[in-house]
């Protein structure tokens, strides 16, 4: 049995100060140079799973194809409702997944350049580590464009009743909960809601505690619209 489950071994106890066994060092000393064990074990490094993602679509008479980068089914949209620059998010209409496909402008892009994303399931109760965490996050934050992450890049709902997160209340998670500092924030009775649905790991519609998530880098020209956007916004005040 021993030999099938070796954690089943018996223990052999060894007096204090004596080799365990030869060429062992004793017990209670480390070894000296390259070979000194470890006092404490490497961390465990979190793994982010790629998006689902298909890249390319086909136009035909007014018309978008794409497949869905969750169950591989072919979908029909209305090339009219992507947006040249941010694209849309449209749910497919076999599997019910949510996707989001990216800017299209017929006069000055290929087909081919379209990116359709589909997201992947995260615990909503660990969504502030994982985020923040997540190599897209880190290359955002050393260029600091983190913030436009509020305005494209990063969808959230929930797998069950589809529900869409605000990027803007999961980039602020407090690590802390206390409702009387969200009064005094300036956020509105909806975002205290979900708020303290998200620290309780809960969908605020349907209690559900797993969500999608789509996250992406920002495109330099999806970029430039929220940059010109905010200077425009500034500069009516």
């Amino acid at each position: 049995m021993g030999g099938i489950f070796p954690f089943f071994k018996k223990k052999t106890e060894t007096p204090a100060g004596a080799p365990a066994t030869p060429g062992e060092p004793q017990q209670g000393l480390e070894k000296d140079g390259p070979e000194k064990a470890k006092s404490h074990p490497d961390p465990v490094k979190r793994v982010y799973p790629n998006l689902p993602t298909v890249k390319g679509a086909g136009v035909q008479r007014g018309s978008l194809f794409f497949t869905c980068p969750g169950c591989g089914e072919l979908n029909r949209l209305s090339a009219d409702v992507i947006h040249p620059v941010l694209g849309v998010r449209v749910v497919c209409s076999s599997c019910g997944t949510l996707v989001h496909i990216s800017g299209f402008d017929p006069f000055s892009m290929r087909a081919s350049e379209i990116v359709i994303n589909s997201g992947v399931p995260v615990r909503l109760i660990e969504f502030d580590d994982w985020y923040n965490h997540h190599p897209v996050t880190e290359s955002l934050r050393q260029r600091h464009w983190q913030e436009s992450h509020i305005e494209y890049g990063l969808w959230v709902y929930c797998i069950r009743c589809h529900h869409e997160f605000s990027a803007a209340v999961l980039m602020n998670i407090p690590p802390v909960w206390d409702p009387r500092l969200m009064q005094r924030s300036g956020m509105d009775k909806t975002q205290i809601r979900e708020l303290a649905a998200i620290k309780s790991g809960r969908c605020p519609a349907c209690g559900n505690g797993i969500v999608m998530v789509i996250i992406t880098d920002i495109p330099d020209r999806v970029r430039h619209m929220i940059e010109d956007q905010e200077y425009s916004w500034s500069s009516e005040d």
